[in-house]
């Protein structure tokens, strides 16, 4: 479990560039039980490459073993305080080979570390009901639930 290991750093991903980001993207979607449209795809996918560096962040987690995972972070001026920085999990995956060892854990400490030297305090995440794996990962790791987020659609 991470014998040796110097941990997770964050690297920049370039998402629209970037065949392999497409595909572990599209495994993580599958993997979620998500299988959105090929246009909805590349149309995510490009929008990730507009807004890197401004609205969101996408960046590869990466150890001495290679790639591990990935994940896209938002940081957010507080809608009363702008001042006060939020920050948000948008995306976060260890691909399956490196689960259950520990890189998740070290992958999240990088994530946190980054939104910290940023300024941010409060971090948010969502986890689908059905992702009983996620939602025992995030628990453990101390985050808690913060309100039920409900949906209705499509409109007609």
């Amino acid at each position: 479990m991470l014998e040796g290991a110097a941990g997770v750093q964050l690297v920049e991903a370039r998402p629209a560039d970037d065949p392999e980001f497409s595909a572990r993207l599209m495994e993580y979607w599958w993997d979620l039980g998500v299988v959105p449209p090929q246009d909805w795809h590349a149309r995510y996918l490009r929008r990730l490459g507009e807004e890197q560096g401004r609205g969101r962040h996408t960046l590869w987690g990466t150890a001495a073993a290679g790639r591990v995972g990935f994940a896209v972070l938002r940081l957010d001026a507080d809608f009363v305080d702008p001042e006060r920085r939020l920050g948000y999990i948008a995306e976060f995956s260890v691909f399956p080979r490196w689960r259950r060892q520990g890189w998740g854990r070290q992958q999240f400490t990088a994530v946190r570390g980054w939104f910290a030297a940023r300024g941010c305090r409060d971090l948010e995440l969502d986890v689908l009901p059905s992702n009983a794996r996620a939602q025992a990962f995030w628990s453990a790791l101390g985050f808690l639930p913060a309100y039920q987020h409900l949906r209705l659609g499509p409109l007609a």
